[in-house]
């Protein structure tokens, strides 16, 4: 927050504003930082006079943060229109690639935009690390150079391969500022105190938010670390796994309504394919103090769905034709 909002302040004054990549895994709060930008820079309707004489003067919204969220599969025209659309443009569906560039650099202009916050930005990278497409990257250059505007993404760790493979992207934007879960301990293996208290405060929030008591005193380390195990700590888990408890309690009259460890067990179940994950269930009478398994680095390219299908059949025909070939 405090990043965003100094590089929005030096606007002004500064001849070429800085672009930032906020990053972090799934559920850390990328959403929830893009809410709170949004509450702080409302937009305000017909809250500029634009007096450019021999026009009439004219009235704008004034939007000083852009926000909207990268289409699938991003395309110039996508990307144009999805712009247009947060802008007010009543026909932001219509026109093409060319001209929705010149169409947004004027609304930037009108509405006093000083930042365009991009979320779910990865989406311009593919899973295998690569640029959806070049034209899109360049046609972000252009925004930028054209408004002088701060460009915001937000989104997954590979949307670093954007400003890799490209010189001026990197020269653009300054070092990716990571919001990584909360950490138990330090890679050597100390505990991280200021992360496991900043962690057992967000506990304490949500008990004073929710609405059921808790059973539960998550102050005590040995409590605090069944939930950080549960959410790997990443605090989308987290609410989500509250958020279970909240719903077998609405579902069952008979169960008490209050947080306890064999509540919280059921729900870890029901919320959490851990199997996959090769976790256990830390609210349960087995489990022994042990920290989560680390959660997937989002940082690195992910080779396709299809792709792994792919590579698996060929691999079960070529172990099928072996086997038949190698049959005495």
């Amino acid at each position: 927050m405090e990043e965003v909002r100094l590089i929005l302040s030096l606007q002004d004054c500064d001849d070429e504003a800085p672009c930032l990549q906020v990053s972090g895994p799934s559920g850390v709060g990328k959403s929830t930082l893009r809410k709170k930008l949004a509450r702080e820079y409302k937009a305000v309707p017909d809250g500029r006079l634009i007096d450019e004489p021999p026009y009439p003067v004219m009235t704008a919204d004034h939007i000083p943060l852009l926000q909207f969220v990268m289409p699938e599969g991003p395309t110039v025209k996508s990307v144009g229109m999805e712009m247009l659309r947060m802008f007010g443009d009543p026909a932001w569906y219509r026109g093409d690639k060319y001209s929705f560039g010149k169409r947004v650099d004027t609304l930037v202009a009108a509405c006093g935009t000083v930042g365009i916050l991009i979320d779910e930005a990865q989406r311009a990278v593919d899973r295998n690390g690569v640029v959806v497409t070049e034209e899109l990257a360049d046609w972000f250059k252009s925004r930028h150079d054209e408004n002088n505007v701060c460009l915001i993404f937000l989104g997954l760790g590979r949307l670093s391969y954007l400003f890799e493979q490209d010189s001026q992207h990197e020269r653009r934007c300054d070092a990716e500022l990571r919001m990584p879960p909360y950490r138990w301990r330090t890679g050597d293996g100390m505990d991280d105190l200021e992360d496991q208290a900043q962690f057992i405060g967000t506990l304490l929030a949500f008990q004073k938010l929710s609405p059921m008591p808790f059973d539960v005193d998550v102050t005590e380390d040995r409590i605090a670390l069944r939930f950080y195990y549960a959410s790997r700590g990443v605090i989308g888990a987290l609410k989500k796994l509250l958020k279970r408890c909240v719903r077998i309690v609405a579902r069952d009259s008979a169960i008490p309504r209050r947080i306890t460890l064999e509540l919280l067990e059921d729900a870890f179940d029901l919320a959490f394919r851990k199997e996959a994950h090769g976790m256990i269930n830390p609210f349960s009478s087995t489990y022994a103090g042990q920290l989560p398994p680390p959660i997937e680095d989002d940082s690195l390219p992910r080779p396709d769905v299809a792709a792994r299908r792919g590579a698996k059949k060929r691999r079960l025909r070529k172990e099928t034709v072996n086997q038949a070939l190698t049959k005495r």
